[in-house]
């Protein structure tokens, strides 16, 4: 095989993290579409399908640098899982790569699921894509094993430039790794559930994933520290799961969609259980289409206000819901502390719930500690049911929570319409709401066996309007106030 000489770059690249700043600045300059050149071309490789070409090429032993493999532009059929080596790059170089009939398996793993692997890139330029061919798989009820890419036990990875197309399940898939960077992605999925787009599992540290888009038939976006059955059972989890934190989902354009009818999308979903831990989560710079919702906080399992905390979601756009229907904003299914939300705002239509704590039917409502929200607008140019409400509280309870700059419009219908706030069974406790409504038939609305402590609504009207409509007597340690 003919190896070309190496490049100043690539010299430079071999201190690995200078892959990590290339990833997250982008892949459209000339520089590093030079090192392309730089590369073993795999077509050069023997072997008697491009899978094992493609295999030979990434096991070739490079004892003084980053190991670059490239795939020239084309259309291949893998008929195996292809698995990268620690120190070696991948380059998809316009090649489109597409699982055969019948294989059921992930499209890319790591090599060595046991003692893991480290310093490890796909880059891809030009019309690049991984693509599942999900009507040519098996469908078992568990496990899904036909996935995009499943990097285990990867120190210093990145993913940078490529489509990922028609998996039965998770898209991209970073489980037990640390210190990555996934950037300038694009999700072609056709709106089965389950179709998430990133979906990182515990243990898993310090990854950052920007500029992704496309089309996702569930969560585009996951960090689960749920523990797992391991052995790629019914999580999906190699291993056994374990803590995520130091995530950040920076420039996501999402767009639902869903071939049985029901929303599955979420722009981020968290998840948590047992002593695991998942922290220090952001989401900002988002857009939603066709979404579910902005974020949904918990899964199946029970979590405290310690063990799901410190999350962050700070400007997102909801373009529209599920069948141009708005749904939730954030979704607080399960215990949270220290949460975050800044500058959500919708465009105009259907109905929007900013935050909500209602539990489905197989879940105890969730506690709430620890919350800020501040300088959202949320827009309705329909009439909405009675039952709409933008902020819900029900059961459980909710301390130290401040809302501010709130900005709720919606349209009456006759005498129904909005109302701002509902709080049912829920102790309130050192929360304050600052809310401008217009054409609301109420503000605020508190059922059942609700308790305040230390509670202030300052509120501004379009119109005269009975400003509450309760259960329980004033006295209970709410203080109004009309601005």
């Amino acid at each position: 095989m003919k190896r070309l000489g190496i490049s100043m770059l690539r010299k430079f690249l071999l201190a690995g993290y200078a892959f990590m700043t290339i990833i997250l600045a982008g892949c459209d300059n000339d520089d590093i579409k030079s090192f392309v050149g730089q590369g073993y071309n795999v077509l050069e490789t023997s072997g008697s399908t491009i899978t094992q070409k493609i295999q030979n090429t990434l096991n070739m032993t490079v004892s003084d640098h980053q190991k670059i493999v490239v795939i020239p532009q084309g259309s291949y059929t893998i008929d195996k899982t292809l698995k990268i080596p620690s120190d070696t790059t991948l380059v998809l170089n316009g090649a489109k790569l597409t699982m055969a009939d019948g294989v059921n398996e992930r499209i890319i793993t790591n090599s060595d699921f046991v003692n893991g692997n480290q310093n490890i890139f796909i880059f891809g330029f030009g019309d690049a894509e991984l693509n599942g061919n999900r009507a040519g798989q098996v469908l078992p009820s568990t496990p899904y094993k036909n996935i995009g890419v499943h990097f285990y036990k990867v120190n210093h990875f990145g993913i940078s430039g490529i489509t990922v197309a028609s998996t039965m399940r998770w898209a991209l898939v970073p489980e037990a790794s640390t210190d990555g960077a996934i950037n300038d992605v694009t999700f072609n999925l056709e709106g089965y559930q389950n179709q998430d787009g990133v979906h990182i599992l515990g243990p898993s540290h310090n990854i950052q994933v920007t500029h992704i888009r496309g089309t996702f038939g569930d969560d585009a976006c996951v960090a689960n520290a749920r523990p797992s059955t391991g052995g790629l059972g019914i999580y999906q989890g190699y291993g056994k799961g374990g803590d995520v934190t130091g995530i950040t989902f920076d420039g996501i354009q999402v767009k639902g969609t869903s071939m049985d009818g029901k929303s599955h999308t979420s722009i981020l979903r968290t998840s948590s259980g047992g002593s695991n831990v998942v922290s220090g989560i952001v989401l900002k710079n988002a857009t939603g289409e066709g979404i579910l919702s902005v974020a949904r906080l918990g899964g199946d399992d029970i979590t405290t206000v310690n063990t799901q905390r410190d999350i962050t979601i700070d400007t997102v756009h909801v373009i529209s819901g599920y069948n141009d229907q708005f749904g939730q904003g954030v979704h607080v299914l399960r215990d949270v502390g220290n949460l975050k939300i800044h500058n959500i705002t919708t465009a105009t239509g259907g109905r929007m719930v900013l935050i909500d704590n209602f539990p489905y039917g197989w879940q105890a409502p969730a506690k709430i500690d620890g919350l800020i929200v501040s300088d959202c607008v949320l827009k309705a140019d329909v009439a909405p049911s009675e039952s709409d409400y933008v902020i819900k509280f029900k059961g459980a309870s909710v301390k130290r929570a401040q809302f501010k700059n709130i900005n709720i419009k919606g349209m009456s219908k006759g005498t129904i319409g909005y109302t701002g706030i509902r709080v049912k069974d829920t102790a309130l406790e050192n929360v304050s709401f600052d809310i401008a409504v217009k054409d609301l038939k109420v503000v605020m609305k508190t059922e059942g066996s609700t308790t305040m402590k230390n509670v202030l609504v300052r509120y501004a009207s379009d119109k005269t309007i009975s400003p509450f409509d309760w259960d329980l007597a004033i006295s209970k340690g709410l203080v109004l106030q009309s601005k």
